[in-house]
């Protein structure tokens, strides 16, 4: 993940009240910044900066039709 998703990321979360509540935007950022496709590795990292389990990331990141991973 570049810095600057991260920093996109990070910024995003200010405009929850927890940061749960920002995985499919945030997963999203992560998916434009990869050219459409979102890998395990970017889930994770996206993880990791809303302090939720991976699992639960991954969840939503194969749940949803519009995360291609």
């Amino acid at each position: 993940m570049t810095k600057e998703t991260e920093r996109k990321i990070l910024e995003l979360l200010q405009h929850y009240p927890e940061s749960a509540s920002a995985i499919m935007p945030a997963l999203d950022l992560a998916q434009r910044a990869n050219e459409n496709y979102l890998p395990p590795a970017e889930v994770k990292q996206v993880a990791n900066l809303l302090k939720m389990p991976e699992s639960q990331a991954y969840g939503v990141a194969t749940y949803y039709t519009l995360y291609h991973t």
